[in-house]
């Protein structure tokens, strides 16, 4: 009973165990790298990250317990735009992709990054991966397996709240769900693994698998909360031009509790097709969308460049975009609290003297 009441408090104070595992697995990638270069996952201990202590690189803690589907791992890529900083206005876009691993997840084959690693950039290489009997690293347990039940062959209800309208190359996909940590080869490869789902398949999927209605009560609301509060932070740090405005990739794994967890903020998302029609089409409507809401004419239902954003309240749409986060008051831009915490300055003001560059005789 003690035990049970100090993990329900445990829980409470640190929300990340319910995505943590027993292996102690590590993510480490290169600062500012891109297309999942240099990436890898350890759960040796410190030693790996103590001898690259002089290189540039961000070491964060990995989730063992992802939303699985059949087996595969995903993550999502949300884009977010900031139409401007002062007043700041920040905008989601409602679809995204969903990127799926080419090979089940597994957590005692850390090397295999066709598991774990869910960059487009990582999988387009899987066809040319070979095996080569590589030794594993990993971590191996027997844990639950928790399914779901099958989704029917087709399922195609429009949802229009969330999601913009799909593209013609979205559709209800067929498989069973699958949440555990660690997974067997399947029989036959799913027609996901590698592939690309946009968020109504998803949507449809979890709908399908025993949880109907949970993407528009609990995924995007979650989404929503992170990223404003994500935008917000990074506010402080920035000293952005007059007119600027910046898209921004946010890439999320969902734990089995169908928690967002944000994982990376890209400052310079790719917006290539790689081959895919269906990112093909989502790109070209989230742009479209985005100039509308930069320079559409109608100043008074969006939040544009130097508009001061007249009239637009958070939750109206522009396309698919809808505005998420509005400053109330631009005025003042005080500092969150974390930033105060520690901090005491005490100065005196002094004059600048102009010194001599000429150099002495």
């Amino acid at each position: 009973r003690d035990a049970a009441h100090a993990l329900a408090q445990l829980a409470e104070l640190m929300p990340e165990t319910q995505a943590d595992g027993e292996c102690n697995v590590w993510l480490f990638k290169p600062s500012y790298g891109s297309k999942g270069l240099g990436m890898r996952l350890f759960n040796d201990g410190t030693q790996r990250v103590q001898a690259e202590r002089d290189a540039q690189r961000v070491v964060q803690k990995y989730m063992e317990r992802p939303l699985l589907v059949d087996g595969y791992k995903f993550d999502l890529r949300c884009w977010v735009l900031v139409s401007q900083w002062v007043p700041m206005a920040v905008w989601i876009y409602g679809d995204c992709l969903v990127r799926f691993c080419s090979e089940p997840f597994d957590l005692s084959d850390l090397k295999n990054r066709y598991r774990h690693i869910c960059n487009r950039s990582v999988q387009k290489g899987h066809e040319a991966h070979t095996d080569g009997g590589a030794s594993q690293s990993g971590c191996r347990s027997a844990s639950g397996v928790q399914t779901h039940r099958p989704a029917s062959a087709t399922y195609a209800r429009q949802h229009q709240r969330h999601l913009p309208p799909r593209t013609s190359s979205a559709r209800s996909q067929s498989s069973s769900g699958s949440a555990s940590r660690e997974s067997t080869e399947p029989t036959s490869r799913p027609s996901h693994a590698g592939a690309l789902w946009n968020a109504a398949q998803l949507h449809d999927w979890l709908d399908n698998s025993g949880r109907s209605g949970a993407w528009e009560r609990q995924v995007m609301p979650a989404l929503h909360y992170v990223t404003a509060a994500t935008m917000r932070s990074a506010q402080l740090h920035t000293e952005p031009g007059r007119g600027s405005f910046e898209l921004f990739g946010l890439d999320f794994v969902l734990d089995n509790a169908l928690s967002p967890w944000l994982i990376e903020v890209n400052e310079s998302p790719n917006l290539s097709a790689h081959g895919s029609e269906l990112k093909r089409q989502i790109m070209t409507q989230m742009l479209d969308d985005a100039m509308s809401v930069l320079i559409g004419q109608d100043a008074s239902n969006r939040a544009g460049l130097g508009s001061g954003s007249p009239g637009c309240k958070p939750g109206e749409r522009v396309g698919g975009w809808e505005l998420l986060h509005l400053d109330e008051n631009p005025a003042t831009r005080e500092p969150v609290l974390e930033d105060m915490q520690g901090l005491h300055l005490v100065g005196q003001r002094k004059p600048l003297h102009s010194t001599s560059t000429k150099p002495s005789s």
